[in-house]
């Protein structure tokens, strides 16, 4: 993920200053002779490189052998890489910290009760990096206390490197531990999506299918698209918990690929929260009242007043968005005629003060979904 620009101003890595700092330097000389049509096709051209190059590994992989480890943005909360945080739940760090991670990815081992299985459940893997350190904490550390003879499955919120990264190495290493049977790897598997699985086939996971682990532990997948077209959370009925991924996090907020699909995720999640005593959306679950996030801490008791949070915020984005528009609506015999032509720069700049030249097209990519998504509502 990626942090709002509201969170945070340094949550872009370094490959994105030394590709785009020619670019803007330009845009610094010219963009006032510009016409909006001509700094409109500017910006798309932008927000469609910013959206590339923001996957590549390749940039990612230069990236880190320029800058050494990647360390963890300053001021988050301190997290311990190994503990349990339920009678069946373990949250294991993937040893992976950045801007886009935070202090890292969180693995979650699934045990069920102590004593009643050995065949547990892996939620994310980490990531390709870090995946030898993340494999020597899994096999010599937390699969020793959580008494762990086997895996049974691996489940993948989503498709991203940070989330699917470990799991040829996770692999690898049962088989050489004689671990075996090996686990299935489940996915929700979107034909032509933008994140596939590299090297593994996986199994579908459809809305609401379970998944046991013993026979008092229950996951329950459910559809939360949005951060990406594949995202999928889990609900771990007997902890009244949600396994989030990376549609909410512990700390800051997260980035999207469409923010409507997002917008709904959100909403359903605070409806399996809001009414789950009523069993609404087809779920199991009852109470849910915690969130597991793919990064940062463990959400505790709060988990409306972070849903609200994150759905005020992105509200209060749009209103900016369309107040920005409001001021240029033109005003023929006391009745609004048409609205202005404005690219997503200039939105952007009317909205975020005093960020960088580099996090203004984090921005930017931000306000451009935002424009989808009122475009897909028809306003």
């Amino acid at each position: 993920p990626r942090r709002d620009p509201m969170f945070a101003v340094a949550a872009v890595p370094l490959h994105f200053y030394f590709w785009f700092a020619i670019t803007f330097a330009c845009i610094a000389i010219i963009a006032k002779g510009m016409s909006s049509t001509a700094k409109g096709l500017l910006s798309i051209i932008l927000n469609e490189l910013y959206g590339k190059m923001r996957s590549s590994t390749i940039l990612r992989e230069i990236t880190r052998s320029i800058q050494g480890k990647p360390k963890a943005p300053k001021n988050l909360p301190h997290l311990v890489d190994f503990e349990q945080v339920s009678s069946r739940t373990y949250r294991v760090l993937g040893l992976n910290p950045g801007q886009h991670t935070l202090q890292g990815t969180n693995t979650w081992l699934i045990t069920g009760l102590e004593g009643k299985t050995t065949e547990h459940i892996l939620i994310d893997t980490g990531e390709d990096y870090s995946a030898d350190e993340y494999i020597a904490q899994l096999f010599e550390k937390v699969f020793p206390r959580t008494g762990t003879t086997r895996l049974s499955k691996i489940l993948l919120t989503h498709g991203h490197d940070d989330h699917q990264g470990g799991v040829l190495k996770i692999l690898s290493e049962l088989k050489a531990r004689n671990m075996l049977p090996l686990p299935t790897i489940h996915k929700r598997n979107i034909v032509g999506g933008n994140f596939p699985v590299k090297g593994v086939v996986c199994e579908h996971i459809n809305d609401l299918d379970t998944f046991q682990v013993g026979e008092e532990t229950t996951l329950q997948a459910c559809y939360t698209p949005g951060h990406t077209d594949d995202h999928v959370g889990f609900v771990l009925i007997e902890d009244h918990a949600l396994l989030s991924g990376d549609c909410v996090l512990g700390c800051g907020t997260t980035v999207f690929d469409n923010l409507y699909e997002y917008m709904q995720s959100l909403k359903r999640i605070r409806q399996l929260i809001v009414d789950s005593n009523a069993n609404t959306n087809k779920t199991v679950c009852k109470n849910i009242n915690t969130i597991y996030p793919g990064h940062g801490p463990v959400i505790r008791d709060t988990a409306l007043e972070k849903i609200d949070e994150y759905i005020h915020h992105r509200e209060l984005r749009e209103k900016q968005i369309l107040d920005f528009l409001a001021q240029d609506l033109d005003t023929q015999n006391g009745h609004k005629s048409h609205i202005k032509y404005h690219p997503s720069w200039d939105i952007m700049n009317s909205m975020y003060s005093n960020l960088t030249w580099v996090i203004k097209v984090s921005a930017m990519h931000n306000v451009a979904h935002h424009l989808q998504k009122l475009q897909q509502e028809g306003k």
